[in-house]
């Protein structure tokens, strides 16, 4: 205030309460953000629920989710939907997918190794490394599709990891590089056998290879019980203009049963087989009891023209039993 040419100060106020109408201009400190916690898991397919003897029983798969607002539980079943589902939609010639489709999904035990709750930058580095952990623990990569004897490998087509390009354990480079290996080593046997199957169709006209052949017997048997070399077009391609049988039953049918009734009858001008015949007795006494054989038609038909006996002594059951197979049995020659 002034007066008469003088300043006149009012009463001076606290520092205190000046330095506090100050801080009441200033903007709120912002509060800490805390990052919400997200699930993460390890999950892991082991492929054995086939026969123990087969060369990839045991062979795990290891994957991870990382996923916000759902529970472990949720997750894992979710991603073991979406696995199987590709399997079917997106099918691979290698690898899980291939493998769901190849033995089906009953074929493997499914289950969660793992689990953790963190902040998600934290769960998603969590998950990166205990999945190349272990798919390094259970022997890395797959390095043979068709190997010949167990061995230790997964069935991961990279070391594991998401969101970086990491390399695949013994310096085999990235996914692509696996996947080239696999298809090099793949195609090295495959050479050494399609000369033999060239070399039974020029002998015998067919490939009707019996499963005691020492040469192929077992690669057949591999080629149609899980696919073996079948990924290879131009070899698939040869195999099916040249008439191979993929079905294993109807394999056994043409190669070991139905050219042992054909021999049978040229020999006998009949098919009243005996129980003592040490090749076609058992096989006689099934179809009669248990119908085997009999889905094929055109085995059963031939069967009937030719006067086979559903029953060998009684004709009105031997008629009953074509009936029940036939309902009613075919016509001879129609």
């Amino acid at each position: 205030m002034t007066t008469s040419g003088c300043t006149v100060h009012g009463p001076k106020r606290p520092a205190s309460t000046e330095a506090a109408e100050a801080t009441t201009d200033l903007p709120s400190p912002k509060r800490p953000c805390v990052e919400e916690s997200t699930n993460a898991l390890i999950y892991q397919w082991t492929l054995d629920r086939i026969d123990p003897a087969h060369p990839l029983f045991g062979t795990p798969y290891i994957g991870q989710v990382v996923r916000a607002g759902l529970t472990c539980q949720e997750m894992f079943h979710k991603r073991k939907r979406e696995h199987i589902t590709g399997s079917c939609r997106q099918p691979k010639e290698l690898g899980l997918h291939w493998a769901i489709r190849v033995f089906g999904e009953g074929a493997f035990t499914v289950r969660m190794v793992e689990t953790t709750r963190l902040p998600r930058k934290q769960a998603m580095e969590w998950a990166n490394a205990r999945e190349i952990a272990l798919i390094a623990e259970h022997g890395g990569v797959m390095r043979d599709c068709e190997p010949s004897a167990q061995m230790h490998q997964t069935l991961n087509l990279t070391s594991g990891g998401q969101g970086n390009v990491h390399q695949v354990s013994g310096g085999q480079g990235n996914a692509s590089n696996v996947w080239e290996g696999l298809q090099a080593s793949s195609r090295k046997k495959l050479m050494k056998v399609w000369p033999k199957f060239k070399a039974y169709y020029e002998a015998h006209e067919d490939l009707r290879v019996p499963f005691r052949d020492p040469d192929l017997g077992m690669i057949v048997n591999r080629i149609r019980s899980r696919n073996d070399f079948l990924w290879h077009e131009d070899f698939k391609a040869w195999l099916d203009e040249h008439g191979f049988v993929y079905d294993a039953r109807r394999a056994h049918l043409e190669e070991e049963v139905w050219p042992k009734f054909k021999a049978y009858y040229e020999a006998h001008g009949n098919l009243r087989v005996p129980r003592s015949d040490p090749d076609l007795g058992r096989i006689v006494g099934g179809i009669r009891s248990q119908n085997h054989f009999l889905w094929h038609a055109d085995f059963k038909a031939w069967l009937y023209e030719r006067g086979f006996k559903m029953h060998a002594r009684d004709a009105t059951t031997n008629a009953e039993r074509w009936a029940a197979v036939n309902g009613p049995p075919p016509v001879p020659g129609g």
